[in-house]
């Protein structure tokens, strides 16, 4: 049997790991097999490792050595304008490779929990997508197909949170206020594109409290009688 697939989304700071969890323990209670799954977008660090990788061998730079006013840097600056086009077509790759990878780790996290009644995916595709954009700062909207190779939803729930209180939530020391602007955006703009043929419903988890929006998102889940037909 096929299971139905719940999701939740949004910045980081915004609730997916507790909102998610809670909503595991309920469906749990009431009788429902549940997976529940943490997908993690892959580590932006290996990708950029390759790519600096790509580019000291173009330069004949040792990246061990390069330093600020040096000759290997001002090598490494030289290679990087004069292989521009060679670096962005291997960025490009090494960007498609990790959204293979991504699509494949969806499916095998859904096929593993075949036989269950749901799986619940805490962050899905999409925030892999969405990473890769915000880190590298591109645009992967014209890929956005490759979410038509993964299954749709049940029901994905957008948390809502302003940026702001999401930065304050998780503040690092190493992400300003404008990264999480930028990348609030950008979840906005992909919960619009596949809002058009998924089912997604927005939650704003700073406007109510954490147990008015559990409540809200059982009652959007209408799993209720389902459970006590089992």
């Amino acid at each position: 049997m096929f299971p139905k697939i719940v999701v939740f989304t949004g910045i980081d700071g915004s609730g997916k790991t507790s909102h998610s969890g809670a909503i595991k323990e309920y469906l749990v209670g009431r009788g429902f097999l549940v997976n529940y799954v943490h997908q993690f977008a892959p580590s932006i660090r290996y990708i950029r490792k390759l790519k600096r990788t790509f580019t000291y061998l173009l330069g004949g730079v040792e990246a061990n050595l390069i330093r600020p006013g040096t000759i290997e840097q001002d090598k490494y600056c030289h290679a990087m304008r004069r292989n521009r086009f060679l670096i962005k077509m291997a960025q490009n790759l090494i960007v498609i490779y990790s959204l293979a990878i991504g699509l494949a780790r969806t499916w095998l996290k859904i096929m593993l929990s075949i036989n269950r009644d749901v799986v619940i995916f805490d962050r899905y595709y999409i925030d892999e997508i969405i990473r890769l954009e915000w880190k590298f700062g591109i645009n992967l909207y014209k890929l956005g197909w490759t979410c038509s190779l993964i299954p749709s939803p049940y029901c994905m729930f957008f948390l809502e949170l302003s940026p702001e209180v999401a930065w304050g939530r998780k503040e690092t020391g190493s992400l300003s206020k404008i990264l999480f602007w930028e990348k609030n955006e950008r979840y906005i703009k992909w919960i619009r594109r596949v809002g058009k043929t998924w089912k997604v419903l927005s939650i704003c988890t700073d406007k109510e409290s954490f147990h008015e929006s559990q409540r809200r998102i059982r009652v959007m889940l209408s799993l209720e009688n389902r459970a006590q037909d089992r």
